[in-house]
């Protein structure tokens, strides 16, 4: 019988949402990221599916799948990475045991008062997996260099830091980590002039739009990046990354240290991470198995 997953809302952090397997054999955590105007249930809808269908690998089987939500649109980009970050910081290694707890007054339909166990908890999570879209990957490349900072120099950071997440595998659909290009059909839409009028009115007034245009913060979060790659194996500093091939919003590109895979011909920079029966990439993208620095 397939394990399955059952869905926990995580009322700290609102609108977030996580997937708990009914395994015992869980320890891997996926984390999953939205971009610009997406949120935690339509960006990633598909892997809320395929983690349970059948015919999907059982590798599914065992791992719990989380979903972040914040304001993509008006919080600046320090902000929701700093809501990331604690997001993070509550979920892994160790989460709260009340996730697993289900309480008897959230089951209306059994007739008893007992509380039952998604699972037993364990010790936590050995393995995380960063999986971002667009700005989302943004604020896990962010969140990874600050990491590198707390009470140390750059070097002396990464010698020194024992933290689980610079080592997680980092999964990067269509970052916007270079800055937003609008192309194609998407550029010309925005470029006639009465739809440009108002779409800059709302960029312009949308902060995060403001900071993924090719602003300093996306070249020194470049430059801080390849610096910490070139200076450890860590693999949370080697991300794989994937875009579609009819890829018009963001601008399409790498670090020096990321494991760029080939554009995806057909897709776009909504469904290259949408997984259907007869697109299943975006899942062998985030499950397929650990790759050493360089992406060698």
């Amino acid at each position: 019988m397939r394990n399955l997953h059952i869905h926990r809302s995580i009322p700290d952090f609102v609108g977030s949402y996580v997937l708990l397997s009914t395994s015992d054999n869980v320890n891997t955590a996926i984390f999953f990221v939205h971009g610009f105007m997406g949120d935690s249930n339509d960006t990633f809808w598909a892997f809320q599916y395929f983690c349970d269908a059948a015919g999907t690998p059982k590798w599914w089987e065992d791992v719990d799948l989380y979903f972040f939500s914040y304001n993509s649109v008006t919080d600046l980009l320090s902000t929701s990475t700093n809501k990331w970050s604690d997001f993070l910081r509550w979920h892994f290694p160790q989460p709260p045991a009340k996730l697993f707890k289900i309480q008897a007054y959230e089951m209306p339909f059994r007739t008893n008062d007992v509380d039952i166990r998604v699972r037993e908890l364990g010790q936590g999570y050995s393995n995380a997996i960063l999986v971002g879209h667009s700005e989302g990957a943004v604020l896990i490349r962010s969140d990874l260099v600050n990491r590198s900072r707390d009470g140390y120099t750059r070097k002396e950071a990464v010698e020194l830091n024992t933290d689980p997440v610079l080592h997680s595998l980092v999964r990067l659909f269509a970052p916007a980590h270079l800055g937003a290009c609008p192309t194609g059909i998407f550029g010309l839409i925005f470029n006639t002039p009465i739809i440009k009028t108002s779409a800059t009115m709302f960029l312009d007034w949308s902060k995060a739009a403001t900071e993924l245009r090719k602003s300093p913060i996306l070249e020194h979060l470049k430059e801080s990046t390849e610096e910490l790659a070139s200076q450890t194996h860590l693999s949370a500093y080697h991300a794989d990354v994937v875009f579609g091939g009819d890829e018009s919003v963001v601008s399409v590109g790498g670090f020096m240290s990321d494991n760029m895979h080939v554009n995806v011909l057909g897709h776009t920079h909504t469904s290259i991470c949408k997984p259907t029966h007869a697109f299943d990439f975006p899942l062998t993208f985030v499950s397929q198995e650990r790759r050493i620095a360089h992406g060698s």
